[in-house]
């Protein structure tokens, strides 16, 4: 994985909030402690106080600084809280305030330095093999329960090192091994035996992973893949933090890289580029958008909530200052932001799938994966994939008319591109012109794509998310990750564009006797392939707003829609309708 993309969190030139201490009255109340006492309620109301007020900064440094600048506020605050409680407990059983042999480590976002507002603290009670029992459990109950009675959420754990290595090792019992595994790697030490507990993130968690890293590498990927199942980016109530383009999406990046390197022998994501640094900075970009969206919606709702839902989606715009305007709502504008960080967290999580599972299958020697068929002189299919058969081929002038025809040949074989070739065709998309769309050839390829029987709605899905499709349709890069507020729509305007495209694709091949009808109208089409182009433009004026979208995209249609993409329409006498022509059946029909 290139390094920028775990470079840290990125500059805003925002001025930093001036830090405040609020958890010097809970020191002082556990230090006024009578020797016998247990923490009561001056103790007590003190930590609600100090992590109210601690809440209400990262609040407001969340609106200047965002949502990574807030994180890291909260676990500080967090670590500050945990050590004044730990020294305490140590104490309490009479050890030293950094007691040998015990060592609380974060995990979960608060390993990652992520804490939103009510995020659970995830927590592992580190202790030594020979840790007396009677001492173990006094100091652990002293230290929870104050934590617990201030209503903190804390998820903990009390494990010594060969506990932890063997809830990592057991895969028979599933997901809990998978889960522990993956909250030890992000583990960091707060406080404690720091001597202790680094041993045991620098040298024994690093000997899990060369012996099993490649079966949490595996199931990490079936974890993701069900977690994807039969769900899409462009839902317009998306959970922040596992949809699809969300927070669990970065994450598994940053997962996957973190135990190619401590395997030792896996192939690292950054052994060759993955993606363009574009690329990667967009992911890094939206991340950080998330974070901050995720921060707000904690904060406005005063609990944990991670579903942007319709309720919440003006309250976090107005808290964020997202502005309307004649065009958009400002919650409209705040879904299309989220919608394009999504887009670009996803993008980076199906590159690392894919390269990984490429890697894999060379690493397996998969004969069938990697047998190589030639499809012309420019492209060869290996496995379920396309690729190019040349480097320079994107190189030249004429690139478009290679992108269109590598989507072309994808479709009519039911594979993928490449990751390599979507890569590279999207770092070409910046070289976009109007006389680069005029190419006549990558024209008649993409009207030769819109007239195949199956396969269209998904590959125009693919060129929508290399950023081709937007690239080539400018009309139609306005409405990626637009939505609309209304009880119609569940998907964004571009998803649900090409949800009906596929609903044509489906009813070529549909044998329900519900759809005879339907198919034999559509079989009996002189120009079957118009309808695609009516599904495709028809909600291409919604980039303004819902209402008077026909007629702007009528307009818009007649006016700029390339020549060679739609042919024009006859008038009764047999001469072409001109472009632009206020009555222009098609054009009405395609709005």
């Amino acid at each position: 994985m290139n390094a920028s993309l775990f470079s840290g969190p990125l500059p805003t030139g925002a001025p930093t909030i001036p830090p405040t201490d609020p958890f010097i009255p809970v020191e002082q109340a556990f230090n006024e402690l009578a020797a016998s006492a247990s923490p009561g309620i001056s103790v007590i109301s003190a930590m609600k106080g100090a992590w109210a007020k601690t809440r209400a900064i990262a609040g407001d440094i969340n609106r200047v600084q965002g949502g990574r600048a807030a994180g890291e506020a909260l676990t500080d605050a967090a670590d500050r809280l945990l050590d004044i409680v730990l020294r305490f407990s140590a104490r309490r059983a009479n050890l030293a305030d950094a007691p040998q042999g015990i060592a609380l480590l974060a995990m979960g976002s608060y390993g990652r330095r992520e804490l939103a507002p009510f995020s659970d603290i995830d927590i592992l009670l580190l202790y030594a093999d020979g840790t007396p029992e009677p001492l173990l459990e006094q100091f652990v109950g002293t230290f929870l329960r104050p934590l617990w009675d201030s209503g903190l959420q804390i998820g903990h754990s009390v494990r010594c090192p060969r506990e932890c290595i063997s809830a990592m090792e057991d895969w028979a019992h599933g997901d809990s091994a998978l889960e522990t595994a993956t909250s030890i790697m992000e583990a960091r030490v707060v406080c404690g035996d720091r001597a202790f507990g680094e041993r045991f993130i620098n040298e024994e968690m690093p000997q899990f992973f060369k012996r099993r890293g490649r079966a949490f590498v595996d199931a990490k990927f079936e974890e993701t893949i069900k977690r994807w199942k039969g769900l899409t980016v462009y839902r317009t109530q998306p959970n922040i933090k596992e949809s699809p383009g969300a927070l669990r999406d970065f994450q598994l990046a940053l997962w996957i890289d973190r135990a190619s390197h401590l395997s030792g022998h896996l192939p690292r994501l950054n052994s060759r580029p993955l993606v363009s640094e574009t690329a990667i900075d967009e992911a890094r970009n939206g991340y950080e958008r998330l974070l901050t969206f995720r921060v707000s919606l904690h904060s406005i709702c005063g609990r944990k909530q991670d579903v942007l839902d319709y309720q919440m989606q003006q309250a976090v715009a107005t808290d964020l200052k997202y502005e309307g305007s004649d065009d958009l709502k400002g919650s409209e504008r705040l879904l299309r932001d989220y919608f394009r960080a999504a887009t670009a967290v996803h993008r980076l999580a199906q590159t690392v799938t894919r390269r990984y599972l490429e890697e894999r299958a060379v690493a397996s020697r998969d004969i069938e994966r990697l047998r190589r068929r030639p499809v012309d002189d420019d492209f060869t299919r290996v496995g379920d994939y396309l690729y190019s058969s040349h480097g320079e081929l994107f190189v030249r002038g004429d690139w478009i008319e290679a992108a269109m025809r590598a989507f072309l040949h994808a479709a009519r074989i039911g594979i993928s591109i490449s990751q390599d070739m979507a890569e590279t065709i999207r770092a070409r998309i910046p070289s976009m012109t109007d006389a680069v769309r005029s190419h006549p050839i990558a024209a008649a390829h993409f009207k030769q794509l819109m007239k195949l029987r199956e396969n269209v709605g998904r590959t125009l899905k693919s060129m929508r998310d290399v950023g081709l499709l937007g690239a080539y349709m400018p009309e139609f890069g306005q409405i990626e990750g637009l939505v609309i507020n209304d009880v119609y729509h569940d998907y964004t305007v571009d998803e649900h564009t090409l949800f009906v495209v596929e609903a044509v694709d489906s009813l070529f091949k549909s044998v329900e006797p519900h759809d005879r009808f339907r198919r034999n109208v559509l079989e009996t089409l002189a120009k079957p392939h118009l309808l695609r182009y009516a599904c495709l433009f028809h909600d291409l004026g919604k980039s303004r707003g819902a209402p008077g979208h026909s007629e702007r995209g009528a307009r818009a249609v007649a006016q700029r829609a390339p020549s060679a993409l739609v042919e024009a329409p006859a008038s009764r006498d047999g001469d072409p309708v001109p472009r632009g022509a206020g009555h222009d059946p098609l054009h009405s029909a395609l709005s």
